[in-house]
């Protein structure tokens, strides 16, 4: 019930309060999330009940997200069966690793989403993998895989609007600073 219930409140907000849900709202205001799945936060079947809930209201599979060795150790495990995993295998997969890029975690093929830095933690070489963010030294960094048209279309087919209007698309604007 309690997943179910998150779900309610993402839908309707696109926004949590609770550890273990990451929702992203864009600045079209169209809204996706995700659900983590490590230790501590949600177990496979909370996952499974949080994911068909927000697929039921919104016609749109969410995120799962997990570091990478705890992905594979779960899913990994007997206890989740095939059935599990082929409802897992709709949603999108964010990875956390802060040491080397992610490989194929089944029952995915690929990801989507790779965390290599959070809260300034990273492994990798800086010239490659910036830490920080303008003037926030310990930021979360993120890649996608693929390109950015790819990237713009990847989150066009993922969102919803809170309040069940469509999603407008912006123009792009160019963002410039002075140095």
């Amino acid at each position: 019930m309690v997943p179910i219930l998150f779900a309610r409140l993402i839908i309707s907000s696109a926004s949590c309060l609770t550890p273990g849900h990451k929702p992203i709202r864009r600045r079209d205001q169209t809204a996706s999330c995700s659900c983590s799945i490590s230790k501590g936060t949600m177990r496979v079947d909370q996952a499974i009940a949080f994911v068909q809930r927000i697929h039921e209201r919104t016609g749109k599979y969410p995120g799962i997200y997990s570091g990478e060795y705890n992905m594979r150790q779960t899913l990994g495990s007997r206890n989740v069966s095939g059935v599990q995993k082929s409802i897992l295998a709709k949603c999108w997969l964010w990875l956390a690793n802060y040491s080397s890029q992610p490989r194929a975690t089944s029952p995915w093929d690929f990801w989507h989403l790779w965390q290599y830095c959070g809260d300034g933690r990273c492994k990798l070489p800086r010239s490659a993998y910036p830490k920080s963010v303008a003037n926030i030294l310990k930021a979360e960094r993120n890649i996608f895989n693929g390109s950015r048209t790819a990237l713009q279309t990847f989150w066009q087919e993922r969102a919803w609007t809170p309040g069940g209007e469509k999603p407008r698309r912006e123009p792009e604007r160019t963002l410039t600073a002075e140095l």
